[in-house]
């Protein structure tokens, strides 16, 4: 049911909406906030980035501008997916520089249906200076924020998936 809202009524544990639904008809909702927040929580979307090495691949989600989860997994586009389906259902970019394994992961990931976006190393070398500590976790964070602020250039032009 949606409806246009005419008035709300603050509480300290709950709010209540008034308005008036599609029908026509006066509607009055009761809504706590810890539901409003959840609702709130779910609806945003997460943005990750990943400092991928020849082992292990560093992976930063960030949502609402914070992180949420950061971690490490191995270097395989697979797990790296799985991963993203069980802790960011909502991913709206997946940022990650250049480097030996790029090509590999960028088409591996945007054939599970993915929003991967592979980023020069270059342009994202002055962004990621700026860490005090360069860890690769730190990376991986400073290229989610990337991927959320969207402080980017141009993604770079990768081989095709059949030319590897």
């Amino acid at each position: 049911m949606t409806m246009n809202p005419l008035a709300i009524d603050l509480g300290k544990q709950s709010f209540h909406l008034h308005g008036i639904a599609n029908d026509g008809v006066i509607v009055s909702q009761k809504v706590s906030r810890r539901r409003a927040q959840h609702q709130r929580r779910t609806a945003m979307t997460e943005y990750i980035g990943l400092d991928v090495s020849m082992k292990e691949t560093a992976v930063s989600i960030r949502r609402g501008g914070e992180r949420i989860w950061r971690g490490k997994c191995t270097s395989d586009p697979n797990i790296i997916a799985e991963l993203v389906r069980k802790r960011a259902q909502a991913a709206k970019r997946i940022v990650f520089e250049t480097g030996p394994l790029s090509v590999w992961s960028y088409h591996s990931l945007r054939s599970e249906g993915l929003p991967a976006v592979c980023i020069d190393a270059r342009h994202a070398k002055a962004a990621l200076d700026m860490a005090a500590n360069k860890t690769e976790a730190n990376d991986a964070d400073g290229l989610a924020h990337l991927a959320e602020v969207g402080f980017f250039l141009a993604r770079c032009a990768l081989k095709a998936s059949t030319a590897c």
